[in-house]
C-alpha cells in the first residue's frame, strides 16, 4: 500500500477544475470536491432569479431531509445525537461573485466566492498591511494558467520551474489547535517528489501565525516557510544535493 502510494505521488492527478492534488484515496475521482465538480460543469451556464431561487430551495430542502452531517462554510457539522445543531435561520445561499455559481455558508461568513481559486482572483483590490493583493497569471508547461499572489510566489514559481521540480498549489492541510479544534492551512507551493510544503511568509506573518506553524510541524507535515531568501536557499540547497548525486 505504502509503495503504490508513493509510486502515485510521483505523478498525482490534479482537480480538473482547481489544479489541486488529488488524495491517493480519491485517485479515481476527476475533481476534489463537488463544489470543483458543480463549477467545472456549469462554466458559462446563466441563471436567472427563479432558477437561482429554486436551486436555493432545493439545497436547503436537502439539508433538511438528511441533515446527518453537511459542509457549511467549508466545514463538517453533524446535527445529529445531540451533536452541534444547526440553526437553519443562520445558513446562508450566496452566489460566488466570480463563476456565478451558488455555495452554503454560515449567514455571519464573509465569503463572497466558492473556492479559493476564486478567492483569490476576487482579491486583486483587497487591503493588506502591506498594501493591496494583485493577482498574477504564472503560465506553467504543463499546468497551464496558475494564479498566483504575491512578487515573492512568482519567483519561486519561476525557480522551481527553471529546475524542473514537480510541483502544484497544494489543497488545505488540516490541523488542530490545543483545544482540538480543526482549522485549515493553506501553504503556497507543494513539492512532489518531496513531499514539502513551501510557504512565503513575512516577518509580520511569521509572528502573526507562530503557534499554527508549530502545531502544522507537530502534526507531521514538512513545512519549509519564512522570507523569499529562506524558501530560495532550501530550492538551491536541493538542486545543489541533486547535482551532486548526478
Amino acid at each position: 500500500m505504502k509503495s503504490k502510494k508513493k509510486e502515485y505521488n510521483k505523478n498525482p492527478k490534479l482537480c480538473k477544475k482547481c489544479q489541486h492534488i488529488l488524495p491517493y484515496e480519491k485517485r479515481g475521482n476527476s475533481f476534489c470536491n463537488s463544489a470543483c465538480s458543480a463549477s467545472y460543469n456549469t462554466t458559462g451556464r446563466i441563471l436567472n432569479d427563479n432558477q437561482k431561487q429554486n436551486i436555493k430551495n432545493g439545497m436547503l430542502l436537502s439539508i433538511k431531509k438528511n441533515p446527518m452531517m453537511k459542509k457549511i462554510d467549508g466545514k463538517d457539522v453533524r446535527i445529529d445525537k445531540g451533536v452541534k445543531k444547526v440553526n437553519y435561520t443562520r445558513i446562508a445561499i450566496r452566489t460566488c461573485k466570480i463563476c456565478n455559481n451558488l455555495f452554503i455558508v454560515q449567514r455571519d461568513s464573509s465569503r463572497k466566492t466558492c473556492s479559493r481559486e476564486h478567492s483569490i482572483l476576487a482579491s486583486t483590490n483587497r487591503k493588506y498591511i502591506n498594501g493591496s493583493r494583485k493577482t498574477i497569471e504564472f503560465y506553467h508547461p504543463s499546468q497551464g494558467i496558475i494564479i498566483l499572489e504575491s512578487s515573492w510566489e512568482l519567483k519561486i514559481a519561476e525557480l522551481l520551474t527553471k529546475f524542473n521540480f514537480q510541483w502544484v498549489r497544494p489543497g488545505p492541510l488540516k490541523w488542530k489547535d490545543e483545544y482540538n479544534k480543526s482549522h485549515l492551512y493553506y501553504p503556497d507551493f507543494y513539492l512532489i517528489d518531496y513531499d514539502v510544503y513551501l510557504d512565503p511568509k513575512n516577518p509580520y506573518c511569521m509572528i502573526k501565525d507562530k503557534i499554527k506553524i508549530k502545531n502544522i510541524l507537530f502534526q507531521g507535515y514538512q513545512l519549509i516557510c519564512g522570507d523569499i531568501s529562506i524558501i530560495e536557499s532550501y530550492i538551491n540547497e536541493i538542486k545543489l544535493n541533486l547535482k551532486g548525486v548526478l
